[in-house]
């Protein structure tokens, strides 16, 4: 459990900040280490926000925030995709037709962290723009395309996302957590 999000979210900031420092100072974005240093920090990044969500340090609005992703379907084959050929991806999945997809936090965290197929994409410069995903849960179904941009958006929200009210309800056992404390608790003086 976590007690203290700000030094986790010191850490994230870290990750970021050397992360940013990794890509400027990169020459050659295709090679082991290159693609190594990338699934390490999604991988990272995607388990300590993951691990404030679940230790209730993050607001509701931003657990709830929808972040937009690409989705590519699966081609209907009776082809079986495992650790052998995942990476044969335009074999088993439509490349050429995107979807828009809407996934939550949470839901991109568990992506990463339960990766099943992960791929480095890079632009036309070779600099990079995203990473390919699945789980084991949605590889017979879609790939997904996060970009970078979308994934450093989420890291920044979770460093600045402030906890200003808490309200658990031990009938129910929700908690919510709120960014925003409104004028009616405010003037009560029940926020904390």
């Amino acid at each position: 459990m976590i007690w203290d999000s700000v030094i986790w979210k010191k850490e994230l900031h870290k990750e970021l900040d050397n992360f940013n420092m990794f890509l400027a100072d990169i020459e050659t974005s295709k090679d082991e280490c290159f693609d190594f240093t990338v699934e390490k920090f999604f991988f990272v990044s995607a388990f300590m926000i993951r691990k404030l969500s679940e230790g209730n340090k993050l607001s509701d609005e931003l657990t709830s925030k929808d972040f937009s992703c690409i989705e590519y379907r699966r081609i209907k084959s009776n082809s079986i995709i495992d650790h052998l050929n995942w990476h044969h991806m335009e074999r088993f999945y439509n490349l050429e037709k995107k979807d828009t997809s809407l996934i939550k936090l949470r839901d991109i965290c568990n992506f990463l962290i339960h990766s099943f197929a992960f791929c480095v994409v890079t632009d036309d410069s070779r600099k990079l723009s995203g990473i390919l995903v699945n789980s084991d849960r949605t590889k017979d179904k879609y790939l997904l395309h996060i970009q970078l941009d979308t994934f450093i958006e989420l890291i920044n929200d979770v460093i600045n996302d402030k906890v200003v009210r808490g309200c658990y309800d031990r009938v129910t056992g929700k908690l919510k957590n709120s960014r925003v404390i409104s004028r009616k608790i405010r003037e009560s003086g029940l926020d904390f």
